[in-house]
């Protein structure tokens, strides 16, 4: 009897953790709630962020920089109200985010200095849009040394460029299906890789890209040329090659 009960026990122990993990990565079918990507914080600011923008101001003409660098962003040309501005939205994926519905809308920050001077670089955002079928630009620096835009397959493209030769590397998965996704691109100068994830996962690579790239002299998040429909939050960027480990580790932190 002793050992039946202790199989018994063993068993339903089995059970509770193997729906516990299914309800991790699938998503509690009772209340709704989503899978483990609900996990995820807001970024946090380490020795190698740049810039971290959480936009959890809601009004106002600036998107200040938590990384403690000193880089705000300003919405819009200026620091007037005018059309080019996004709009604050308390819909974000964490508080508020920055809302683009038209075209021309964007936030800006004119030089970082010496931003990419080891040749390496991670830049991560979190994005929410249904506008498919459309060219829409996300993230874009002068002569698209580095731009993310959703193409009109509603995949994501990482772009870099040293202002003459261009490397684009596309994902396969539709981001514009109205949820919020994770994305993030690395570039390691020294072995000549570009990555791009999706929501923790890799979705594509390039081991060809022999760049260096150049300082960017302005760093634009939405669309200044041309147009996104959608929500942004928490875009954070880094002068180091975040592993694929730490990227998947922060989309499903258990």
């Amino acid at each position: 009897m002793h050992n039946f009960l202790h199989l018994s026990r063993l068993k339903f122990t089995a059970l509770l953790a193997l729906v516990g993990m299914t309800l991790l990565i699938s998503g509690c079918p009772v209340c709704g709630c989503e899978p483990n990507r609900d996990y995820a914080m807001p970024f946090n600011a380490d020795s190698g962020t740049l810039a971290l923008w959480h936009f959890d101001e809601g009004t106002g003409q600036t998107a200040g920089d938590s990384s403690g660098n000193g880089y705000d962003l300003t919405l819009g040309i200026n620091t007037a109200v005018e059309a080019a501005d996004p709009t604050w939205d308390s819909a974000g994926k964490f508080s508020q985010a920055l809302s683009f519905n038209a075209a021309g809308q964007y936030a800006t920050r004119q030089s970082i200095l010496n931003a990419l001077s080891g040749n390496q670089l991670t830049v991560e955002f979190w994005i929410k849009t249904s506008q498919s079928g459309i060219d829409q630009d996300i993230l874009s620096t002068n002569n698209s040394i580095f731009s993310f835009q959703i193409n009109s397959s509603n995949a994501t493209v990482f772009s870099l460029s040293d202002g003459i030769t261009l490397y684009q590397v596309i994902g396969t998965s539709n981001i514009a299906d109205g949820n919020w996704h994770y994305i993030a691109g690395v570039f390691d100068g020294s072995t000549a890789t570009g990555t791009l994830y999706v929501d923790g996962s890799q979705e594509n690579q390039d081991t060809s890209i022999a760049l260096t790239l150049p300082n960017p002299t302005n760093y634009n998040i939405g669309a200044p040329a041309g147009v996104i429909n959608g929500l942004i939050d928490e875009v954070r960027l880094s002068d180091i090659v975040r592993s694929e480990n730490e990227i998947f580790n922060y989309y499903s932190p258990f």
